[in-house]
């Protein structure tokens, strides 16, 4: 979960997000790929390691301005970083989910 330094919004992360295909017209992969999200791309490296951001649900309605900081207030799975998990489900590719864990590890999330 994530608390507003200034005000009452508190956010709980749900998910990591899937880079959008603009990043690799942006920054095309040399050689030339023919498909956005290939192995080597910007977009399946961000996806794959989180750098693409996350989705969150609102927990605490507040405002939020550029500048402001936000600070994780609680962690429910600390031995899952985001990046981890963007590396379970996006490893390969973001062109197809393929969950990479173990059954345990579903089992627990």
């Amino acid at each position: 979960e994530l608390q507003s330094e200034y005000g009452p919004l508190r956010l709980k992360i749900t998910c990591p997000r899937l880079c959008c295909f603009r990043v690799d017209h942006r920054y095309p992969a040399i050689p030339a790929i023919k498909y956005s999200g290939q192995p080597g791309t910007v977009r399946q490296y961000c996806s794959s390691t989180s750098h693409g951001g996350y989705f969150c649900k609102v927990l605490r309605p507040g405002s939020i301005m550029e500048g402001d900081e936000i600070k994780v207030c609680k962690r429910h799975f600390p031995q899952y970083p985001l990046a981890k998990l963007a590396g379970m489900v996006y490893g390969k590719t973001p062109l197809q989910v393929t969950f990479s864990g173990t059954d345990d590890e579903l089992d627990e999330l």
